[in-house]
């Protein structure tokens, strides 16, 4: 049997296959610090559970007997896949596609909001956004939902420039991201790529992201957005000021982001790396 298949996290090298509990990040992943760290749900038995599971199917081959090909979305994953021993196909990298075929162009000026899109969880960072957020007194909207929402509501507290809107349809989603000056993605876990990031850029609004794993080789520093160190307040609120304070500079970046996505990122493009990925697989096996 031949089979591809494209990496969208650690589960192939980890019983938590996000790699991020509520200690932070786990850099290890292994049974060990995985139960030690009550990696899975923040419970020693589900973790004992997950890990136990992992080391059997890994010590079967279960994870690297039916892949033939491996499909990488960033440079990073490929690299920490082979740092931690992968014994399978090495694979080649192939970064996502997003459609936004219909989606409205950006208007020349923006509507003056920076924008959060995701999951409202501690790896996304939004509690540094927030930080952010009260030290620059900028507006931010958070569109999401997720386990963390009470505790950053309770953060934002009284912040009259901090709107929550909930979890929106992906339509309107991309309308605010369009609408925005800015989007901000302050993620403190070790993320495999940034679709976020991605879609803003379609749309022609630049993005600040965190310096950490897959994230930031979505963005251009300095051309199509802003890298920042993660969970670090300060460098998030003068990246988010240098852009607030520069809507022409912003509106620029947005445009070399866009003119990056048709280029890098186009949907022919992507489908034409994977025929070729398929192509072969077809001829290795007649």
């Amino acid at each position: 049997a031949i089979g591809q298949v494209t990496v969208h996290d650690y589960g192939l090298i980890s019983a938590n296959s996000s790699l991020y509990d509520q200690q932070g990040i786990d850099n290890f992943g292994t049974m060990r610090s995985v139960v030690r760290r009550r990696g899975v749900n923040g419970s020693l038995i589900a973790s004992f559970i997950a890990s136990k599971v992992f080391r059997v199917h890994d010590k079967k081959g279960m994870y690297t007997k039916n892949i033939d090909r491996m499909i990488f979305t960033t440079e990073y994953v490929k690299r920490f896949f082979r740092a931690r021993g992968w014994r399978g196909d090495k694979g080649m990298v192939i970064p996502y596609a997003v459609d936004l075929e219909g989606v409205d162009k950006k208007p020349q000026a923006d509507d003056g909001f920076i924008l959060f899109v995701g999951d409202l969880h501690k790896s996304k960072g939004v509690h540094v956004l927030l930080a952010a957020a009260r030290q620059t007194g900028l507006p931010i909207k958070i569109i999401g939902d997720g386990p963390a929402r009470n505790n950053l509501m309770a953060q934002a507290g009284a912040m009259t420039n901090v709107d929550f809107l909930g979890a929106l349809p992906r339509k309107d989603a991309l309308d605010h991201m369009r609408r925005a000056r800015m989007t901000v993605m302050p993620s403190v876990g070790l993320e495999p790529f940034g679709l976020v990031a991605l879609e803003s850029q379609g749309v022609g609004t630049p993005v600040i992201v965190s310096k950490i794993a897959g994230l930031s080789e979505v963005i251009v520093h300095g051309q199509t957005g802003l890298l920042v160190n993660p969970d670090d307040v300060q460098q998030l609120a003068m990246a988010m000021q240098r852009l607030w304070d520069n809507p022409q500079e912003a509106q620029h970046m947005g445009q070399l982001g866009k003119r990056r996505f048709e280029s890098v990122y186009s949907m022919d493009r992507h489908v034409g790396k994977l025929m070729g990925v398929y192509e072969g697989l077809v001829s290795e096996s007649s």
